[in-house]
């Protein structure tokens, strides 16, 4: 489950659709931040290497 990089959020009960929703952005925002990186830096990333999301409840 973690042999690559993630964001894993946890919940005690069911996330409602906004906190879906902030975990989403979570996500975007840090991708988009690894990407712009990257460019900055002349790099390149597969998008297999980008973080996915993990929502336990």
């Amino acid at each position: 489950m973690l042999l690559s990089n993630c964001l894993i959020e946890s919940f005690r009960n069911k996330p409602s659709l906004n906190e879906v929703r902030g975990c989403l952005l979570k996500l975007f925002s840090l991708q988009s931040e690894l990407l712009r990186e990257a460019k900055i830096n002349q790099e390149s990333i597969n998008e297999k290497n980008l973080p996915f999301l993990w929502i336990l409840a």
